[in-house]
C-alpha cells in the first residue's frame, strides 16, 4: 500500500494544479479577462512549492489573452536602463541575419525613423503627460498623444527580443507593438491607477506592448498548437475510456474519467464534447454542392 501513496499523492496534486489553473481562468471571465497577482498566489497557495512554476502559470494565462494586473514581463525594464536596452536592441538588429529581405529592410526603416526623433527628457515627458491629463480639447489630446507615442517608440525595441523566433516575424511585432503603444498612451488615465508618474506610465507601457506582441503570438500559433493539444487529450481520453472500461467492466462514468486523468471534470467534460464534434464532423463527410 505504501508503493502507490507518493502516486496517488502526486495525482492529487496534479488534479489540484489543473483546478486552481482553470479557477483563474473562470475569474478572469468573470474580470473581464483580467487576474491580479495577488489572486494568482491566494489560488495557488499551498500547492505548488517551486516558486519558479509561477512563471508557468503567468506564460500560459497569457498565451490565453488574460491580462495579468501588475505583472511586468522578468525580461523588461524601465526607467534609465530602457535607453541601454534600446542600444543593446539597435545593435542586435544590425547584425542579425532575417528570413526575408523585406523585413530587414522594415527593421532599418523603423530604426532610422527612431533615431530621427528627439529623445523627450524626462521634464518634457512628464509635462506632456499633465496635458494628457488636463487636456479638454480632442484636437489638443491627439496632438499630445502623438508626441507621447514619438517619444516612446523604443520601448517597442526595448523588449522585441524577448518575443522574437516565436512564430512571428519581426517585423510584424514590431507593428502589434506600435498598437499596443498607441493604445496604452490613450488609455493610460482610463485603464490604470493613472498616476502623473514617468516610472509607472512606462511600466504600463511596457505591460501594453508585451500584451500586444504575445496576442500576435498567440494568434499565429493557436491553430496548430490547439489541434495538437486537442488531439493528445483525445487520445489520453479514449485510452483512459478503454483502460477503465477493461477494469471497470463497463463504461466509465465522467468523474472516473477525470479522476483518472488528474483533470477536473469540467474540463474532461470539454475534451469528450470536442471528440465527439470531431467524429460527427468526419463521419458527416464533405457537404454536397
Amino acid at each position: 500500500m505504501s508503493s502507490t501513496n507518493p502516486e496517488k499523492n502526486e495525482k492529487d496534486k496534479q488534479l489540484q494544479f489543473h483546478e486552481a489553473l482553470a479557477f483563474l481562468v473562470e475569474t478572469s471571465d468573470i474580470n473581464n479577462g483580467i487576474v491580479s497577482l495577488d489572486e494568482i498566489h491566494q489560488t495557488f497557495n499551498g500547492i505548488i512549492e517551486d516558486e519558479s512554476m509561477y512563471q508557468y502559470i503567468y506564460d500560459y494565462l497569457l498565451e490565453n489573452k488574460i491580462t495579468i494586473q501588475d505583472y511586468i514581463p522578468h525580461n523588461t525594464k524601465s526607467g534609465v536602463n530602457i535607453q541601454e536596452d534600446e542600444q543593446t536592441a539597435d545593435n542586435t538588429f544590425e547584425t542579425a541575419p532575417f528570413e526575408h529581405k523585406e523585413e530587414q529592410r522594415f527593421i532599418n526603416m523603423y530604426l532610422e525613423e527612431a533615431g530621427s526623433l528627439v529623445r523627450l527628457k524626462e521634464s518634457e515627458e512628464l509635462e506632456l503627460l499633465k496635458l494628457l491629463y488636463d487636456s479638454e480639447t480632442q484636437n489638443n489630446t491627439r496632438n499630445t498623444i502623438n508626441k507621447l507615442i514619438e517619444g516612446n517608440l523604443h520601448l517597442v525595441l526595448s523588449i522585441l527580443e524577448d518575443h522574437k523566433n516565436k512564430g512571428v516575424a519581426a517585423g510584424d511585432l514590431i507593428q502589434e507593438g506600435n498598437l499596443g503603444l498607441t493604445e496604452g498612451v490613450s488609455s493610460y488615465f482610463s485603464d490604470s491607477s493613472g498616476a502623473l508618474d514617468l516610472r509607472e506610465f512606462h511600466d504600463y507601457l511596457l505591460q501594453r506592448i508585451s500584451r500586444a506582441m504575445s496576442d500576435a503570438i498567440h494568434e499565429q500559433n493557436i491553430s496548430s498548437r490547439l489541434g495538437k493539444h486537442l488531439a493528445d487529450n483525445a487520445n489520453r481520453m479514449d485510452k483512459a475510456s478503454v483502460e477503465l472500461s477493461r477494469n471497470l467492466g463497463r463504461i466509465p462514468t465522467l468523474p472516473e474519467l477525470a479522476k483518472y486523468l488528474s483533470i477536473s471534470e469540467d474540463e474532461a467534460e470539454r475534451i469528450m464534447k470536442i471528440s465527439l464534434d470531431a467524429l460527427n464532423a468526419d463521419t458527416a463527410g464533405p457537404a454536397e454542392s
